[in-house]
């Protein structure tokens, strides 16, 4: 997300559309910025003014926390070790790759 992003595009990004008209028509918030300089008790107490249910909540708050990030996490390049089975494979498809060595050689 860039600066300046309306809020109902990243919203649509974590699949939590249906909420755009309650948070930037009802509630006011329009730019994700605003929304990231929230509290999390405050992002929960809006998500409870919006009636989210409690999976779509855990999901605004880890998409709008403080938590979340806005720019790309660096990439981490990590040597599998060679290991190319299924569990190495569905670990790098999760950009989980790091934890093959242990999972898969242990």
């Amino acid at each position: 997300m860039g600066m300046g992003e309306p809020v109902a595009l990243k919203l649509q990004e974590l699949g939590l559309e249906q909420y755009a008209s309650a948070i930037v028509d009802d509630q006011g918030y329009n730019m994700v910025e605003t929304l990231q300089s929230l509290s999390a008790e405050e992002l929960g107490e809006l998500a409870d003014d919006v009636k989210m249910k409690p999976g779509h909540k855990r999901t605004f708050l880890s998409g709008f926390g403080t938590s979340a990030s806005t720019a790309a996490p660096p990439e981490v390049k990590v040597d599998m070790g060679g290991a190319k089975g299924p569990v190495a494979l569905k670990l790098q498809e999760l950009g989980l790759e790091q934890y093959a060595s242990a999972i898969v050689d242990d």
